[in-house]
């Protein structure tokens, strides 16, 4: 964890893109880490929270219940509206702080991709469809 943060931040710091998969690798699903938060903090790099989504899809019988495009499938990507920039001095409550703004875009960026399908007719951007307050934790059954 830690070591790999630090050699993502000297990636970043050297000018490249980046982007991490803010849950980890072994969950719980829909709630990030804090490493991305930090990353953010060190290196002065805006979080551009987004979120994919396809249809049909089939969805992996996995701790984050991952999904795999079917042949022929209809993805929907959607970006925040906003960029989330952390500030280097952030204190360890201001990171947590970001943190859970940031999974509160995420998902609301998930409830909007996941209901995209059944109303684009009425909503031409995925993020134009409204979400209930408090946004709802993703639901995806087996």
């Amino acid at each position: 964890g830690s070591a790999a943060l630090k050699q993502f931040v000297t990636y970043i710091n050297q000018g490249n893109f980046g982007g991490l998969a803010v849950d980890g690798p072994k969950g719980p699903p829909y709630i990030s880490k804090l490493g991305i938060v930090v990353a953010a903090a060190r290196t002065g790099a805006p979080l551009l929270p987004h979120i994919w989504y396809a249809h049909p899809n089939y969805r992996v019988r996995s701790w984050d219940r991952t999904i795999v495009p079917k042949f022929f499938s209809e993805m929907v990507l959607a970006f925040d509206r906003e960029a989330m920039q952390v500030p280097a001095d952030a204190t360890e409550a201001e990171i947590d702080a970001f943190r859970e703004e940031l999974d509160q875009r995420l998902r609301r960026l998930t409830f909007q991709v996941d209901h995209w399908f059944e109303l684009r007719s009425q909503y031409a951007d995925p993020r134009d469809i409204p979400v209930p307050n408090p946004v709802p934790m993703p639901h995806h059954p087996e």
